[in-house]
């Protein structure tokens, strides 16, 4: 019994010291920073042809142009098609000798969804501070739409600009890292990695759809009142936040657990 219990500590050790290198890794591949590129470019391109007058306004528009739907593909970029990389390469093999197959895809999963709300919430930073090169951060026009239903608020008064671009980018990322690990689920059954990386834009389109009829009486489960912080649902930045963490963890959790049966076959 001893042996066991010393056998499952030194297998969670493991496990636990894997997960931690995952996490480091998320800040030096260099798919992270071309993914928060991508996130930028895909806001310019968002707003082209139409571009407001300050850099909330800008923002604000680009988030609810199409060509948003692009940085979704650029969150899943650096981790999206990690189990199909590494059933190829064979790392997989090595990791669940290591620390266990339930520990490995826990770590992938929460690697996944972390990489994809750094890559989103820096990249909305970055396209801010670029467009404040060139025009002002807010009117008294856009501070006043805001102020009447949006999230954050307080930091558009304290003028913490670029905080308040990255705490919204952190709510749409939320989102990004539920698709990517829906990405990821799917990358264990298509082999094309662009097809790969398309899944989270087929499923945003997807669950848009398929809930506008039933959350037309009921917002609260709708994705852009959720994920997107320009709809203040609760009065509370810190309900609003917690409401769009939870539904997106209990997504992960959900596609983790199919992802491990999955995976349990494959190997």
């Amino acid at each position: 019994a001893d042996r066991r219990g010393s056998g499952c500590l030194i297998k969670s050790n493991r496990g636990r010291g894997y997960f931690l290198t995952d996490i480091g890794r998320v800040f030096i591949k260099k798919e992270t920073y071309m993914g928060i590129i991508g996130v930028t470019v895909a806001l310019f391109f968002s707003i082209s042809g139409n571009i407001q007058t300050t850099v909330i306004s800008n923002f604000l528009y680009g988030t609810y142009g199409v060509g948003f739907l692009l940085a979704f593909v650029f969150c899943a970029f650096s981790y999206g098609t990690v189990y199909s990389d590494e059933l190829e390469n064979g790392y997989i093999r090595y990791s669940v000798i290591r620390g266990g197959l339930k520990h490995y895809v826990i770590s992938k999963a929460a690697t996944i969804f972390l990489s994809s709300v750094v890559v989103m919430a820096a990249g909305c930073g970055v396209f801010g501070i670029l467009c404040s090169l060139h025009m002002p951060w807010a009117d008294v026009q856009i501070c006043k739409e805001l102020a009447a239903s949006g999230g954050y608020v307080w930091l558009i008064k304290e003028k913490r600009y670029v905080l308040w671009l990255v705490s919204y980018g952190l709510q749409w990322g939320m989102l990004a890292g539920s698709l990517s690990q829906a990405a990821a689920f799917a990358s264990l059954y298509i082999t094309n990695r662009l097809l790969v990386l398309s899944v989270p834009v087929f499923c945003y389109q997807a669950i848009t759809e398929f809930s506008a009829k039933l959350t037309e009486k009921n917002s609260m489960w709708s994705i852009q009142s959720v994920f997107d912080a320009r709809y203040q649902m609760f009065g509370d930045d810190r309900k609003m936040f917690l409401w769009a963490l939870g539904l997106s963890l209990c997504t992960t959790m959900a596609l983790c657990g199919i992802s491990y049966i999955r995976l349990k076959k494959r190997i």
